[in-house]
């Protein structure tokens, strides 16, 4: 018996060494791995840094709007000091009514935006991915990683390059 378990323990340690190999051969069979570097895709590809700028633009037409009724607001106070009381009690409540649409206003603005921009990425995401398979398809890569998830990269098996440019390409075909 202990004769078996030391054999045993033996070709283990000896075929140890082959498991990473025999991994890596059966990627390279398949057609091997490649990697992106997807924050470098999201600041190069054209039509993300388009995106950016529609939403921005959007962002800053919310802000101009609530900053319009913050003004009002901010002006109906100064008002209220040249008010009579009965006046004054009325204005207060005008304004405390004008706050609370504000804060409202606010609350659904970062609600609709963010949920434009998780729409928004779901979509650049879906492009990056049919692009980099393409990619991948057409120079025989079974596998594409993020760049983030890898402890080495092998600069030869990056694709960044190809898929921006295949982004690139398709975006100015429409």
């Amino acid at each position: 018996m202990k004769k078996f378990t030391i054999l045993t323990v033996t070709l283990f340690l000896l075929g140890a060494p082959g498991i990473p190999a025999a991994a890596e051969e059966e990627a390279a069979a398949a057609g091997g791995i490649a990697w992106i570097d997807l924050p470098r895709v999201m600041r190069e590809y054209h039509r993300a840094k388009d995106l950016v700028e529609e939403f921005e633009k959007e962002k800053a037409a919310r802000e101009a709007q609530i900053q319009e009724l913050i003004d009002e607001i901010e002006r109906l106070e100064g008002e209220m000091l040249l008010l009579s009381d009965r006046a004054r009690g009325a204005r207060a409540e005008e304004v405390m009514k004008k706050k609370i649409a504000v804060n409202r206003m606010i609350e659904a603005a970062e609600r609709e935006l963010s949920m434009q921009s998780m729409l928004r990425q779901e979509d650049l995401l879906e492009e990056i991915s049919a692009a980099a398979e393409t990619v991948a398809r057409r120079e025989g890569y079974a596998y594409v990683l993020r760049r983030e998830v890898l402890l080495y990269q092998d600069p030869e098996r990056e694709i960044t390059d190809a898929v921006i440019e295949e982004l690139n390409r398709k975006a100015e075909n429409r």
